[in-house]
């Protein structure tokens, strides 16, 4: 067998330069903001799993001071959760994204989310579709040890029954046979939409991963990006590396049908691109002992494009973070002026240090779309709409689920306050302004001693005159 330093996972490399101060993260979309814990553990297998397959897979990792486990519970009627479940769960993320983010229930349709994950559409692609999201409304999961609440930074000791969508509704009309109208909702889980409001996320390139042909590509794509998160290089053996992405069938047992699975993905994952660079270079070289082969990943900086700046300590068990830029580019610092008011509004912090790079992201998009005043009080009305709907904001991004309303309110107070002066215009003065003193350039010093003098002068003239 392989020695352990051979076949422990190894992640090396110092994280890549800071950008340039004029790039933007924006530039790297579109991307979908996902629950980091979702991609910490392989849970989406093969769709070519065949059902017969099908059993409760438990997943455990051991820590230092616990053991955590996910158990997936797949059901009979629809199948294990695979990497088209995954793909359409992104779907849904961006749906909701676009949708400003909702804290509800989410209306939506099966041709849009299917334009969205660039699918031709047709009734094979409704059923596709239909099927994965029943799939992932139905499929149970449970975690224990395991699953970061991003607010408070600590795991739930047990999370069940979990459901990646907590309430789904389909409605379709048909006429003929052929579907000529269709409509619903879903919800998102409450604990990955409280991690997504707080910004415990990472980034996933979407259109990306929807270029894939090889469905091995898609799930080394997915895991690749976890593990080489905030690094520059990443290596494995393939006997350890299937058991990570779930590829556990008997015939992969044999290093020659790895290595043949692999060999399929390889050219297409070399030079796609990742939200902090790309595969510079992947290849499958010996062990030490010769008994297996290792995959080493090499990433560079995007072709075209400087990297993101990396925090150079990332934990790929369990944080993710970003670093933004440091440059003071005017629409930066007066996106961290609007984010410090946000947590002067909201958290009662006067002078804010650190700011969450998507906060100054989401700052800087809204005040190039309505102006600083308008945002600044955006901010303040969202304080008082959230507090009639017992919505306790956390991060910057909850107050743009108001904006509607808020600009609304914003609008209609400035067509009031027009008005009101327009009145005050009209009215006719019969007396005229007063005029404005002129306002004195000499110091106080200098006051003091000019009016000493003239008090001086006047009883000097005043005993004159009585003598």
């Amino acid at each position: 067998m392989a020695n352990s330093k051979t076949c422990s996972p190894s992640i090396q490399g110092k994280p890549s330069s800071s950008a340039n101060p004029s790039h933007k993260r924006t530039r790297l979309r579109p991307s979908v903001q996902v629950d980091r814990n979702l991609d910490r553990f392989p849970l989406w297998v093969p769709a070519s799993r065949p059902k017969a397959d099908i059993q409760p897979r438990i997943i455990t990792r051991q820590t230092q001071d616990k053991i955590q486990k996910v158990i997936i519970n797949p059901t009979a009627q629809y199948g294990d959760l695979t990497t088209e479940d995954y793909v359409t769960f992104l779907g849904l993320l961006k749906y909701w994204d676009e949708k400003e983010r909702p804290i509800g229930n989410v209306s939506f349709s099966v041709r849009k989310l299917a334009r969205i994950l660039k699918k031709k559409w047709g009734g094979k692609t409704y059923e596709g579709l239909t099927n994965s999201l029943l799939k992932l409304r139905s499929t149970p999961i449970e975690w224990h040890h395991c699953f970061i609440n991003g607010e408070a930074g600590t795991a739930y000791k047990s999370l069940r029954p979990f459901n990646l969508i907590e309430d789904l509704e389909l409605a379709r009309k048909e006429e003929q046979g052929r579907i000529t109208g269709e409509s619903g909702y879903f919800r998102l889980n409450k604990h990955i939409l409280k991690n997504l409001m707080n910004d415990y996320t990472k980034p996933v390139l979407l259109d990306t991963l929807l270029k894939f042909k090889s469905e091995i590509a898609q799930i080394l794509y997915i895991h690749l990006d976890l593990m080489i998160y905030g690094r520059t290089r990443y290596e494995r053996c393939t006997k350890e590396l299937f058991a990570d992405i779930g590829y556990t069938a008997t015939r992969y047992k044999y290093l020659s049908n790895r290595k043949k699975k692999l060999s399929e993905a390889i050219e297409e994952l070399r030079g796609s691109p990742l939200p902090t660079g790309r595969f510079k270079d992947i290849q499958l070289k010996p062990t030490a002992d010769k008994k297996d082969l290792k995959l080493v990943v090499i990433k560079g900086a995007r072709q075209q494009e400087l990297p993101l700046k990396e925090d150079s300590h990332i934990s790929t068990e369990e944080t993710f973070e970003h670093s933004t830029t440091t440059a003071k580019t005017p629409e930066r610092e007066a996106a961290k002026k609007l984010v410090s008011f946000f947590y002067k509004v909201f958290h009662s912090i006067e002078e804010a240090e650190h700011f969450p790079s998507k906060a100054i992201e989401q700052a800087i998009e809204l005040i190039n779309e309505v102006g600083y005043e308008k945002a600044q009080y955006l901010v303040k009305r969202s304080k008082e709409l959230s507090s009639k709907t017992n919505f306790n904001i956390q991060v910057f991004g909850g107050v743009l689920q108001y904006k509607t309303v808020a600009l609304a309110d914003y609008d209609k107070a400035m067509r009031a306050r027009r008005a009101l002066t327009a009145k005050r215009q009209a009215v006719p003065r019969t007396e005229p302004l007063p005029t404005e003193e002129p306002t004195s350039t000499l110091s106080h010093e200098e006051l003091v001693r000019r009016n000493k003098a003239l008090v001086a002068e006047f009883l000097s003239t005043k005993s004159k005159k009585t003598a």
